[in-house]
């Protein structure tokens, strides 16, 4: 494989497991601010290429396309899957309960 082509694979996966683990933390904390804050950048990424894609021509709403699907759909699916494993996780360690040993507190 060439430089091009591990770029082509790279550049997704790693946009993927970043916004993966930070929303997985952010969900697993209830950081709900922070997580609202990445969506509203999400989706102003996305509103951006394709009001850009509307407004090209030819062979220019490539790079749009690219951007749309190398960035923002990897973007998107780490962000929902770490949410929703985060959000399950801090549901789980809310609800336990501390474990009890068999010895006494007081002696």
């Amino acid at each position: 494989m060439s430089g091009d082509e591990i770029m082509m694979f790279a550049v997704p996966l790693s946009v993927f497991l970043v916004s993966g683990f930070s929303a997985f933390a952010f969900a697993r904390h209830a950081l709900k601010g922070v997580r609202a804050g990445g969506a509203v950048l999400w989706a102003l990424f996305t509103a951006v290429m394709v009001f850009g894609l509307a407004n090209a021509s030819g062979w220019d709403g490539l790079g749009y396309v690219i951007g749309l699907i190398g960035v923002s759909a990897p973007s998107a699916a780490g962000g929902l899957l770490g949410t929703l494993i985060g959000w399950v996780k801090g549901k789980k360690d809310k609800n336990e309960e501390p474990s009890r040993s068999t010895r006494s507190v007081n002696g």
